[in-house]
Formats: structure tokens, C-alpha cells, sequence
């Protein structure tokens, strides 16, 4: 399946002018408009290859690179709901199963492949059962591929840890270090932890607890991991509305770990979730918040919040187009870049719960949303949302319900999207040779054009909804080849379309600006 997105033109920046001009567009701003479409393909369905009802195949999953991980925490090879997990590989277009994994301490219970997290050779799967005869309080396993094969390295466990913690209900993976929440420690109130991999063995590093910690909060629902900063949802904190909830940023400092702020929405209301997702990519956050009622009841809000100098301020409130109640949508979210995604698992397009995922884009300080994702065979009870994951221009969504009446245990759907540009307005003339380098870039880059004849030319930069940021030449440029510079120092990081206009005739390209 393909869908295809066009961003609607509605405002426009005039080369000259420094305000937002909402209203018609000029020429060139339409032209590029129409020239512009996001194409997101359904590249693959991943199915385990021993497949039975029940499994929740797609509960949990992570893209890195050309490998997918993904869980089932109800498999039962190893007794009622011991769980498993799968990794996937790409090659090119085609994704193939390249193992199964399970814990080397399986047992009934466990819930193994109830939280995974993917990058690279390295694996982090949570069993939130884990490690105990009963109501074990949980455990993680790292898991390392070496020639080719997946090995469990090691087991991460508490240092303080009691049975029904549901340590494990939650991971993240990043570089030597992992996140492990918690969230049934004490009373309810939660807790996580931080683990470095010294280069032998792995270590507890640092408890985080919040520090206005309170019964049944919920610390540690959800868990997301940066270089040196974590976020954590509580998404029943009641500190403000009743089972609200909240989100916590933390900052490492070599390796010591501070809370440094607690975030909760501008328009929080009782039993909102806030918390129960989220993600993070370099100075941006994202926060799930499940059951908001903004389009109706539990129809589900996420939220980004960015790092602006010392301060985390609110940068927007992202809802569904077409939400409505009941939908949960941010019962799953995803970040990296300028692409955020968030599931909505009770969206009824094609039946009661049949689910969905939508794709923002950031141009600058802003989100659109760009397309709505769903499955090719979607049906009702898919849960198409349950879990979301993105790594470049792919993503990932679970689907832990019922696949289709061949497909029982649950499924994942593999996304490929690009913005591209196609169905141009003008011609493109046969002497024209146009290319930017470096792409990505930071701060500047250069245009290389190649003219057969003189002609006069016009480089301007759009972002992708169409509207001109910058114009950066306007001239007549003789026959032979050219060096133009592009200044993108004060272009904030995202994706932007360079264009080469001339009478009668334009080329575009596509340039990525890095932070």
C-alpha cells in the first residue's frame, strides 16, 4: 500500500518580507506546492514465523538501521505467557526473520518481550515477571550479536528489587547504557534505573525516583534514553488533577543522574495518562497522553516539549485530524529528528479498534501532521498502533491484535517515506546539471550548476509546506559550470527543497539540515 500526502498551502513568506503573509500565494510558492508530495510505502508485513493466537505479537518494537526487533509477551514456549521476542533483517526491500529470542531463565509469567529496545548489535528486552516462581519483580536481558548470532549477554536486575515491581515494563537502550523502569515499586510510586556497560559487565549506575514521589504515580510507566538525559512518564501523578499525569527529565553529569524538571501539559485534566509514552531525540521530547478528551472522550494527545537554552518550554500539542473518542491516540510515540509518530489504537477507520499511526513533520519550530498510517489488511481488533518505532526515513507500528483470520498472534508493518519531488509544473531543460553539497548539511553549502546556454536563474529554498524561506540568488548566469554558496546557518534543522527556477523551467532537490 501507498499513500500519498500533499501539504496544503496555506501561507506564504514573500522573498522580501520578514512577517508570515497568510492568503494566495505567490507563483513560485504555488508551483512548488504542487510540485511537492510525501509517498509512504507499506514495505513489509512482519509476522513471527511460528505464529499462534494470542501471542501479542507487535506489543513492543524497535527499528535500528536494516534489523527490527519486536515483542510477543504472551508466547508460551516456556509456559503461559513467557513471551519472546524476534529480531528481523532487511535486505533492500525484502525483511526476513533472523531469530527468535528467549530468555535463558524462561518461565511461566514472565512477560519477556513486554518492552524491547534495538541499536545496533545490541538488544534490551524487558520481562516484567521476570526472575522469581510467582510475581517475580522483573528483570531486563541484553542480548549481543556476534558472527551473526544472538546471544543473551547478561541479566539486569535491581539491586533492591521486590516481587511485582514490573521492573522491565519498560527499556531503553542507548549506547553503553540502559533504562529500566519500574513502575510497581513501593506503593505504587515507581521508580527506574540506569545501567552502564563498563566494558566487562554491566552495572546499576543510579536509581531515579522522582522527587515528589507519591503512591500508585506510577514512575517509570515509560522510559526513553539520550546520551545524557532521560525521560520518564508517571502517568497516574496526581499532583496537579487527579491520575493526570507527568513526565520527568533527568540530566546526567558524568555519572551522576538530577532530576531536572518535571513537565506536565498546559491543558492537563484528570485522568489525561500523560506519561504513558515517550520518546526523545537530541533537545526534543514527546509525551503520550492516551486518554485526553480534546476531541472527545480518551480520543489522546501527545506533546513536544524542546530544550531552549537552559529551559524546557511546551513546543506543541499534537491531536489527529480526523480524532474522535476513544481513539487513545499517543497510546504510542516515537521521535527522531524532525519526524515524530504516534499511534492511536482504537482508531475504528476499518472496524472497533482496528488502529492507526500518524507521521509529523517539523519545519522549524512547527509540527503538521503529514500522513495517516494504517495497515494494508487492517481489521477490526488489529490494535495498529500499539507500539511505534522510527530510524531514519522507516518506521515501525505493532499491530499486537489480530492480524486477520490467517494471521492471530499479531503483526508489525514495516514504512518507508520519503518527501519527494514529482509531478513538477515546468519542464526541466535538458542542459541543466544542478547538485548540493555536502547534503546533509550544517551551516554551508554549495550549489553546483552546469548551463549548455546563458540563462537567468533563481535559487530559492521552500520548506515543505511550500512557503519561501530564503532566496539566495537572481541573476543571469553564463554559459559553463558554476559554484553558488547556500548560506543554511540560520536555517533551523529539518528538510527543505532547494530550487532552480528559470523561464519556463525549474529543478528541485531535496536538502536535509542537520542541528
Amino acid at each position: 500500500m501507498t499513500l500519498v500526502t500533499s501539504p496544503v498551502l496555506a501561507q506564504s513568506y514573500g522573498p522580501d518580507d520578514n512577517a508570515l503573509k497568510v492568503g494566495t500565494a505567490h507563483s513560485s510558492t504555488a508551483d512548488i506546492s504542487a510540485a511537492i508530495q510525501t509517498v509512504i510505502d507499506e514495505e513489509a508485513i512482519l509476522v513471527a514465523s511460528d505464529r499462534v493466537a494470542g501471542e501479542n505479537f507487535g506489543i513492543s518494537v524497535s527499528l535500528s538501521g536494516d534489523r527490527a526487533l519486536i515483542g510477543a509477551f504472551y508466547d508460551d514456549d516456556f509456559g503461559f505467557r513467557s513471551g519472546s521476542a524476534y529480531v528481523f533483517v532487511r535486505n533492500g526491500t525484502s525483511w526476513t526473520e533472523e531469530a527468535k529470542l528467549l530468555a535463558n531463565d524462561a518461565s511461566a509469567n514472565d512477560h519477556f518481550g513486554s518492552a524491547v529496545s534495538l541499536q545496533g548489535d545490541r538488544a534490551l528486552i524487558g520481562a516484567f515477571g521476570g526472575t522469581g516462581p510467582t510475581a517475580g519483580p522483573g528483570a531486563a536481558y541484553v542480548f549481543e550479536r556476534v558472527q551473526g548470532v544472538w546471544t543473551q549477554v547478561e541479566v539486569l536486575t535491581a539491586s533492591d528489587g521486590a516481587g511485582g515491581d514490573a521492573f522491565g515494563a519498560a527499556v531503553s537502550l542507548n549506547g553503553d547504557r540502559a533504562l529500566v523502569g519500574a513502575y510497581s515499586d513501593g506503593v505504587g510510586e515507581g521508580s527506574a534505573y540506569v545501567f552502564r556497560f563498563t566494558g566487562s559487565a554491566w552495572v546499576q549506575e543510579a536509581k531515579l525516583e522522582p522527587d515528589d514521589g507519591a503512591t500508585n504515580q506510577q514512575f517509570g510507566t515509560s522510559v526513553a534514553l539520550s546520551d545524557d538525559r532521560a525521560i520518564i512518564g508517571a502517568e497516574n501523578d496526581s499532583s496537579v488533577n487527579f491520575e493526570q499525569g507527568s513526565a520527568y527529565v533527568f540530566v546526567r553529569s558524568e555519572e551522576t543522574w538530577m532530576q531536572e524538571i518535571e513537565l506536565a501539559p498546559d491543558d492537563g485534566e484528570s485522568g489525561d495518562n500523560f506519561g504513558f509514552s515517550v520518546g526523545i531525540s537530541d533537545d526534543r521530547v514527546i509525551v503520550g497522553s492516551q486518554r485526553h478528551d480534546g476531541a472527545g472522550t480518551n480520543a489522546g494527545a501527545a506533546y513536544v516539549y524542546l530544550l531552549s537554552g537552559a529551559s524546557w518550554i511546551q513546543e506543541q500539542k499534537l491531536t489527529a485530524s480526523d480524532g474522535e473518542l476513544e481513539d487513545q491516540f499517543g497510546f504510542s510515540v516515537a521521535i527522531s529528528g524532525s519526524r515524530a509518530l504516534v499511534g492511536s489504537i482504537r482508531d475504528d477507520d476499518a472496524g472497533s479498534a482496528s488502529g492507526s499511526a500518524y507521521m509529523f513533520l517539523r519545519d522549524g519550530g512547527t509540527w503538521a501532521e503529514d500522513a495517516k498510517l494504517t495497515a494494508s489488511d487492517a481489521a477490526s481488533n488489529n490494535s495498529f498502533g500499539s507500539s511505534v518505532s522510527i530510524d531514519g526515513e522507516r518506521a515501525l507500528v505493532g499491530a499486537s491484535g489480530i492480524a486477520s483470520s490467517s494471521d492471530p498472534g499479531g503483526a508489525s508493518y514495516v514504512f518507508s517515506g520519503v518527501t519527494t519531488v514529482s509531478n513538477e509544473p515546468l519542464a526541466i531543460p535538458p542542459d541543466l546539471r544542478f547538485e548540493i553539497a555536502p547534503n546533509p548539511v550544517r551551516s554551508f553549502a554549495t550549489i553546483y550548476l552546469t548551463l549548455d546556454e546563458p540563462r537567468e536563474a533563481s535559487i530559492i529554498t521552500y520548506n515543505l509546506l511550500g512557503q519561501e524561506i530564503l532566496r539566495s540568488f537572481s541573476n543571469t548566469l553564463p554559459a559553463g559550470s558554476h559554484r553558488l554558496p547556500l548560506d543554511t546557518s540560520r536555517l533551523a534543522s529539518g528538510v527543505y527543497l532547494v530550487r532552480v527556477e528559470m523561464e519556463g523551467a525549474a529543478q528541485t532537490r531535496k536538502l536535509t539540515v542537520l542541528p
